[in-house]
């Protein structure tokens, strides 16, 4: 069917495009916001029939919001006096997308975030900070109160980043290497800065270093020892900060990790080489850990038995409690006795696990892994998921009672739930299959979220969060909650069936017109949007059909196949529908009352979701090429007015009225990862300008003009009772 297509082959082969007389891009936060929301200062509200639409709060600008707990973990420390790990997000990523999550391993559960550090990092106990890199220098980080009391700026320039970290905690410095990156060679260089957390200051510049891999602190003999891919092991005097000594002999080496119990270094290497064996050529791969002597300065010999993998082993820890040494391998965690250099145990079935981290309160070791990482117990030899809680979130809804958002994940069998109030995730509901929508009943406090892989329609009592009722042979896709008669739509193979939330029990169904999908909702006037889907029994054309919600009375119904409607919205204020069109056509404006198109606004656009903002008066178009974007329209010029850069492919969205936001599912729908943002409603100067918007695919991604803002925490006057917002979640 139409709607299962994944526009993202189309985005490889967008075009550029633009929009002529485009208002302008800046945002404006107002008492008094112009466009729909108000004609003047003094104006509370405009009234169109039920409809209210009320001012916007003022609210500071910022782009979207990602809501996640772990999301492209990287590095992490544990600070030993409260046992907290310090988690890496999105590390290089915009300030909206990246984080530090602060995990209670005692409680198994999240307590805080820093937000917008994320970097490699290290953790100095004497006093008590963060230290992490990121954009062109560091942060320092109070972890008493988890706010940044210091920044360095300028050490790396553009064109350089900070792979590796390293803590001599004898003397309270930071050893943060930045490597060149871009327009050359890896080989042309490194160069270590050091840092004092007592002064929060670069002291020191260390120069003539290669691509730097790896950095470990000797407590032993007071220096530090640094890897490059390229050259092997620099040794450096951190009295001096000066280059005392090198090592070679090493292939590939990766990190280096320092075993203070038979005083050696431990260093994972792995590289790859095309030979030529009697004219066949054939690539060659190398694996295993080098020990080092730093007292004599020389490989002492190898641990081998790795998977012998061009990409692996990378990472290494050394645990200790248990006096092991803990690698990370390509697809597996290695637990290696060095004293004998046999494995203990090991951990299979991964894709590029780490970096490693060794906590010293409870003596386990955390692997990054993913949107999560790993909790690696040594003692009994079990391993626990931590995160992951996105699997292609697809479907969103507002539960206006409790001010929750309700996520599915559509390639498992959870539906997330967010806490709209301060937007974090606060659970998951369990015993889905494959929910691919979600859907709010107000009057029966219930959820209703659609299975895709067994073609049933769960109802969740959201005062227990237990599913108290199913129904069967629906198309989990095609579901409407319409305020203004209570009762819930759903499409099914041989019509479109009527729901209601009181009894769970269909009590009406359309079956004239062969399989229908709900598609738009108007519980200002009572009518739902459903398009006939072809099959078998009633094959195409594809007809648009507006009916009476109360009595299932056919209002108009219109030939729209050759349009290819993707999803729709109801904008109450000037009473269209906005449907956005399959194959880059754009966006239609069809009039509600007749299914009439008015016109079309042109673009490339390939819609994934549609939504009516009632608290601006806008329509808003998710968008998917590549990483995508939400397109805002003003109905009263149909004109876009505005774009806003998305973190990830979006998919559905949901708009929350306490908090003045739309929640947007975002990820590829066949991918199991993916998140949910939050974008704040403002309004935008409505005036026309000469202004061209070029949107340049390229290798399937997007480049966005503007990033829109962060959320509105104030509640707004809510639509009046018959409605108004779109509350359909499909």
């Amino acid at each position: 069917m139409w709607r299962r297509f994944t526009p993202r082959a189309v985005a490889a082969v967008s075009v550029a495009f633009f929009l002529l007389v485009f208002g302008p891009l800046q945002g404006t936060p107002s008492d008094a916001p112009s466009g729909h929301a108000a004609t003047s200062v003094g104006e509370a509200a405009t009234n169109v029939g039920e409809l209210s639409i009320q001012p916007l709060a003022v609210s500071a600008l910022s782009e979207p919001y990602s809501i996640f707990n772990f999301k492209n973990v990287g590095s992490s420390v544990v600070d030993p006096g409260t046992g907290y790990l310090y988690v890496s997000n999105n590390e290089g990523s915009s300030l909206g997308s990246r984080r530090t999550t602060i995990f209670d391993p005692v409680r198994s559960s999240v307590v805080g975030f820093i937000e917008g550090v994320a970097g490699p990092m290290v953790f100095d106990s004497a006093h008590g900070e963060l230290v992490v890199l990121q954009d062109d220098g560091a942060v320092f980080v109070n972890t008493s109160t988890d706010q940044v009391v210091a920044s360095v700026f300028g050490l790396a320039p553009e064109g350089w980043r900070h792979p590796v970290i390293a803590l001599d905690p004898v003397e309270g410095l930071v050893y943060a290497a930045n490597n060149f990156q871009s327009n050359g060679p890896i080989w042309l260089g490194s160069t270590i800065h050091v840092l004092s957390v007592r002064l929060h200051a670069a002291v020191a510049q260390i120069n003539g270093l290669w691509w730097t891999s790896g950095i470990a602190f000797d407590a032993q003999d007071g220096n530090l020892y640094v890897t490059s891919n390229i050259r092997g092991m620099t040794v450096i005097d951190p009295r001096m900060n000066a280059v005392i000594g090198a090592l070679s002999g090493f292939d590939g080496p990766n990190e280096v990790a320092f075993n203070p119990d038979d005083g050696n270094l431990y260093v994972p290497s792995s590289n790859g080489r095309y030979v030529n064996e009697g004219g066949t050529v054939r690539e060659v791969c190398t694996a295993g850990v080098a020990i080092v002597d730093p007292r004599t300065r020389q490989i002492v010999g190898t641990i081998a038995g790795f998977h012998a993998g061009c990409n692996g082993p990378n990472h290494v820890v050394y645990d200790p409690d248990d006096r092991n040494l803990y690698v990370a391998n390509e697809t597996s965690i290695v637990a290696v006795d060095p004293s004998t250099r046999l494995f203990r145990w090991e951990i299979s079935g991964l894709e590029y696990p780490g970096p490693l981290t060794y906590d010293p309160v409870n003596h386990h070791v955390y692997a990054a892994s993913g949107d999560g990482f790993l909790d690696l117990d040594p003692v009994a030899r079990q391993v626990a998921s931590i995160g992951q809680d996105y699997a292609s979130p697809f479907a969103v809804a507002y539960d206006s009672s409790r001010n929750r958002v309700y996520a599915t994940n559509r390639v498992s069998t959870s539906v997330v739930v967010i806490d709209g109030a301060t937007n974090r995730i606060v659970g998951h509901l369990q015993g889905f299959s494959s929910p691919d929508s979600v859907t709010y009943d107000p009057l029966a406090d219930e959820l209703f979220v659609g299975n895709e892989r067994n073609y049933t329609l769960s109802i969740v009592d959201l005062g227990t969060n237990r599913t108290v009722g199913t129904i069967p042979s629906v198309l989990p896709w095609g579901v409407l909650y319409d305020s203004r008669s209570g009762h819930v739509f759903v499409s099914t193979d041989t019509g479109m069936d009527v729901v209601s939330g009181q009894t769970n029990t269909i009590i009406a169904n359309v079956t004239a017109y062969g399989s229908l999908s709900p598609i738009a909702v108007d519980s200002v006037h009572g009518r739902i949007f459903a398009l006939t889907e072809p099959n078998v029994t009633y094959p195409a054309p594809v007809h648009l059909i507006a009916f009476d919600s109360a009595n299932l009375t056919v209002l108009w119904e219109v030939n729209e196949t050759d349009l290819g409607i993707t999803c729709a919205a109801f904008d109450p204020l000037n009473e269209n529908l906005y449907a956005g069109l399959w194959g880059g056509a754009g966006i239609a404006v069809i009039e509600s009352t007749t299914g009439r198109v008015l016109t079309r606004i042109p673009g490339s656009f390939l819609p994934t979701a549609v939504l009516f903002n009632p608290s601006n008066g806008y329509v808003y178009v998710a968008d998917q090429p590549g990483y995508g974007v939400l397109w805002v329209i003003d109905g009263s010029s149909n004109r876009v007015i505005h774009q806003i850069a998305l973190p990830d492919e979006p998919n559905r969205m949901a708009y929350d009225d306490a908090n003045q936001a739309i929640y947007v599912a975002l990820g590829h729908p066949l991918e199991s990862a993916g998140l949910v943002a939050a974008v704040p409603s403002l309004v935008y100067p409505t005036e026309s300008s000469s202004i061209a918007l070029w949107i340049v695919a390229i290798g399937g991604g997007v480049s966005a003009l503007v990033l829109a803002v962060v959320l509105i925490r104030r509640r707004r006057a809510r639509l009046g009772s018959e409605g108004g917002r779109n509350d359909g979640h499909f």
